[in-house]
């Protein structure tokens, strides 16, 4: 009797003893319809109190907060250390929202082609998203992904978030939760689905800026960026330009 109390007290004071992020951390199972509708239920109540989160995208992990929410926001430049005049990306979960948060300049055949996918498409923004998001910037990045848990998760809010990287600014970008655990305290919730992607592979999306009709930019090379440009000036008589 007296082991099997001391056994028990010791796994009592273990408990009590484990840091508060680990109550953050919820391992998601992708191919558990009830893991994945249970994890994205408490993220989107943490986002829509303002709060951060860590998800997985198609590429890296990010850390993201509610567009409309302006205090969920600034902390993702804080936690990052993030310069407050580089702009933030938006995610959506549908082809048909970029045209209410942006000015689409391509044909809905270019978005259908690459999207969900390893992009970050730049167009001019519209009035409809929240001034205090990039104030002074009149294009916005949108993304959408091609990521089961993060299209749902932006579906079930039923808004856009903000979205950047999940690293210190200048540090590597992590496709692991493991790898960016300087930031779990940071973030209310942090979904661990495992690898973002089965290659390593650390570039995040292609930018690509739209903003001038008939005419693409590379703002930064990432996933499937050779073959985006030659489908865009072959089959799209797109022109490419250098970007300034």
């Amino acid at each position: 009797l007296a082991i099997h109390f001391t056994c028990i007290t010791r796994v009592k004071l273990y408990l009590y003893s484990c840091p508060k992020t680990m109550e953050r951390l919820i391992a998601v199972d992708k191919e558990n319809d009830h893991s994945i509708r249970e994890a994205i239920t408490v993220a989107c109540d943490a986002l829509d109190k303002g709060g951060v989160i860590a998800m997985p995208t198609d590429t890296i992990y990010g850390v993201a907060a509610k567009v409309s929410i302006t205090v969920g926001v600034q902390r993702l430049y804080s936690l990052k250390g993030r310069d407050k005049k580089k702009p933030l990306a938006i995610c959506c979960s549908e082809i048909s929202q970029i045209y209410r948060w942006a000015n689409c300049s391509v044909t809905e055949e270019i978005l259908t082609n690459l999207l969900p996918g390893p992009f970050t498409f730049i167009f001019e923004r519209s009035s409809h998203l929240n001034p205090e998001l990039n104030p002074g910037v009149q294009s916005v990045g949108i993304r959408i992904p091609d990521c089961a848990v993060c299209l749902r998760l932006v579906s079930q809010l039923g808004a856009p978030i903000a979205l950047t990287s999940a690293n210190i600014t200048g540090k590597s970008s992590a496709v692991r939760v493991e790898e960016f655990k300087e930031l779990w305290s940071e973030v209310d919730v942090i979904l661990d689905v495992g690898p973002c992607n089965q290659s390593d592979d650390r570039r995040g999306s292609t930018i690509i800026d739209f903003t001038l009709p008939g005419k693409f930019s590379i703002v930064r090379i990432g996933s499937r960026c050779d073959e985006t440009i030659k489908l865009l000036t072959q089959k799209y008589g797109l022109e490419h330009v250098a970007k300034q």
